[in-house]
């Protein structure tokens, strides 16, 4: 049985593990055309979810930062399909930072970008209290291309050092307008099919961040608030039929 078929049957958490744990061999001949099929159903399915969360989140009132005329923010749009350019982006970096994980590769051949940056009253903001931590994924851009130009400069002048950090999200805080730290970043080179999604603070995977955010209804701070204390009628039903990833 396939890999794909496998995960297609519900295995789909124990699926990216195995395929996690192979490393750069999943890009071996015999396993990537599979690897590379549970990677696209996945970001299909992420896809899927994100086209019935914003409508979800637009019908309760959800005010997005991306739509307020006032308050210009980047990236500028709520949800921004896969452009004609990325896949020069893409090549671009990998040339000179190394390849992707295959999880941010598909993903940004699927899905493009998204920000749910916003506010709503049922949904914390607030600095004093935990936060929301909106699913938030940057379209790449020329900004990645000047943060690689930066990088190769250093590594021209001071030799070897660290990776290049491809950047993917704000981080919790300056989602929320409050000055906060780094922003949430995968560092390259890497040829596994998922890589860890650094300084967010699950300390966990791209792929298990998506899953971490569809759960709580597009706003994986919830995972924070104890039993209880979460708007569990909001989060089911903004998070109603969302495919498994």
């Amino acid at each position: 049985m396939t890999y794909l078929s496998r995960y297609q049957k519900g295995e789909c958490e124990r699926v990216w593990k195995e395929l996690l744990a192979l490393d750069d061999r999943v890009r071996q001949e015999t396993v990537y055309p599979d690897a590379l099929a549970v990677a696209r159903e996945t970001m299909h399915r992420a896809r899927n979810n994100i086209d019935l969360l914003i409508p979800r989140l637009r019908e309760i009132g959800f005010l997005f930062e991306a739509e307020n005329p006032d308050k210009p923010i980047y990236p500028d749009a709520v949800f921004m399909p896969p452009s004609d350019s990325v896949r020069a982006f893409i090549e671009q970096i990998e040339n000179g930072a190394g390849v992707f994980p295959l999880s941010l590769r598909i993903w940004y051949d699927v899905v493009g970008s998204v920000n749910l940056m916003g506010t709503h009253p049922g949904i914390r903001f607030f600095e004093d209290e935990p936060l929301a931590d909106p699913l938030v994924v940057d379209p790449i851009s020329d900004y990645h291309l000047d943060l690689l130009a930066d990088w190769e400069a250093d590594r021209a002048e001071f030799g070897e050092g660290e990776p290049y950090r491809l950047e993917i999200a704000p981080d919790e805080y300056h989602k929320a307008n409050i000055s906060g730290g780094a922003p949430y970043s995968i560092a390259l080179p890497n040829a596994a099919i998922d890589a860890r999604l650094l300084d967010e603070w699950h300390n966990t995977t791209f792929v298990n961040y998506l899953r971490i955010a569809f759960r709580f209804g597009g706003f994986p701070g919830f995972d924070r608030l104890p039993d209880g204390e979460r708007p569990d009628d909001l989060i089911a039903f903004l998070a109603k039929d969302f495919l498994p990833l």
